[in-house]
């Protein structure tokens, strides 16, 4: 994808060929001012954003965007399969037709990603405005809701401020990026990694330390290979290890240490004992793969001792799990996997839309790093994995995992929205 020259009058956006974005005639700090505040304004605490009711309500706006990208048109037809098959397993479990989180999620993403590639036009610029509008909506969310006090709480940055932060930084140094100057988003990717120690989210800290190294090189002349991803997971494999031995010797603070202490130095020993949920949920899918546990899952005694019956064959020891997930908001079901819980719950109708997520997020990923075209996309990558694997689909996940996913279409098929 090359750059096209700035367009007259707006000497930071460029356009790309064709144009014809609905964004192209606002200025750019109207435009990231104007999605931070429909973003930061909830409709329903935790559930529901203004920005999800307008992206909604426009969808008919932007209907001739999707059916002319055919990554829109199999994104629109996955998360719709998952509403109505969340629909479908609330029904077949009992349960009352609802608006429950996974079909907001849904509905939701299925609005905001064609709502933002057409706003865009496919320009790469106006791509990043429109997500450093909504890191900083995100953001301001937060802030508001936590307090003044809270904000000088690590945890309120650890959970709530670094991710968002991290998108407004990377976004707007990708314009630079774009010009051929790396220095701020290296000085972002930078201050990212000292904030993120800081306020002990180290995994964030890595994940720009990464990041650094995959995008510095300059960009590669071959095309990204199918050896691409075998080397990926011989890096996945070599980073575990290394994890392992970082924790050992103290460099990822006490708690990590304690728990290597505590469960050993076996990497899927540590997995199950760390993050035990996503596993009790394949168990869960495979006992009612057709009509998944509903939006909120019953779950009987017998079910739940199996479950846990498992997880202890696969080398458990923690020995505080009936605590956690006896008395969870779900009696029983403590899912910490954006991607298991969507499965748990409405079941295999979920697949096709994460399955296209994993697929989409992957190529975005390997095509930044083969073109070191954006540390915004590689970084965002990394952190989409871990969120869809390892970390809960609640609060305003689905605001994000859209804006991503609107960055992986526009950088894997730039759309033109007129002629």
């Amino acid at each position: 994808m090359t750059a096209a020259p700035p367009r007259a009058g707006h000497p930071g956006i460029q356009t790309s060929p064709g144009g014809g974005g609905a964004g192209d005639q606002l200025p750019p700090g109207l435009l990231v001012a104007g999605v931070a505040a429909l973003t930061a304004v909830p409709v329903v605490d935790d559930k529901l954003q203004l920005i999800d009711m307008v992206c909604v309500a426009a969808l008919p706006l932007v209907a001739g965007t999707i059916v002319r990208n055919r990554l829109l048109v199999l994104l629109t037809w996955a998360a719709g399969l998952w509403a109505v098959g969340q629909l479908y397993s609330d029904r077949a479990n009992g349960l009352a037709l609802t608006v429950s989180q996974p079909v907001v999620a849904a509905v939701t993403v299925l609005a905001i990603v064609p709502a933002f590639v057409h706003v865009s036009g496919g320009d790469f610029a106006r791509m990043r405005l429109l997500l450093a509008g909504t890191g900083l909506g995100l953001a301001i969310g937060v802030a508001i809701g936590q307090g003044n006090a809270a904000l000088t709480d690590p945890a309120t940055w650890k959970f709530g401020l670094n991710v968002p932060i991290s998108i407004v930084l990377l976004a707007l140094t990708d314009l630079w990026w774009r010009r051929g100057r790396r220095l701020p988003s290296l000085l972002a990717l930078g201050g990212i990694c000292v904030l993120a120690y800081v306020t002990d989210q180290r995994s964030l800290a890595g994940v720009a330390v990464v990041t650094a190294l995959l995008v510095a090189r300059g960009p590669s002349r071959h095309r990204v290979r199918r050896s691409a991803v075998l080397v990926g997971l011989v890096v996945v494999v070599l980073a575990g290890g290394l994890f392992v031995q970082a924790a050992a010797s103290g460099l990822l603070g006490e708690r990590t240490t304690a728990q290597v202490a505590q469960f050993g130095s076996s990497p899927g020993t540590l997995l199950v004992n760390i993050r035990p949920e996503p596993f009790q949920q394949a168990y869960l899918v495979a006992q009612r793969p057709w009509t998944g546990w509903g939006s909120a899952p019953r779950m009987d005694g017998e079910t739940y001792a199996e479950s846990k019956q498992l997880l202890l064959d696969l080398g458990l020891v923690r020995r505080d799990i009936d605590d956690v997930w006896r008395y969870s908001e779900v009696p029983g079901v403590a899912a910490h996997s954006a991607l298991m819980d969507s499965l748990g719950r409405a079941g295999v109708w979920a697949v096709p839309f994460w399955l296209l997520v994993l697929c989409l997020a992957g190529r975005a990923g390997a095509v930044a790093v083969g073109a070191r075209s954006s540390p915004l996309v590689v970084l965002w990558t990394i952190l989409l994995f871990w969120d869809a694997l390892f970390s809960p689909m609640t609060g305003l996940f689905h605001v994000s995992l859209a804006a991503y996913l609107a960055l992986a279409v526009t950088t894997l098929q730039p759309v033109r929205t007129t002629g």
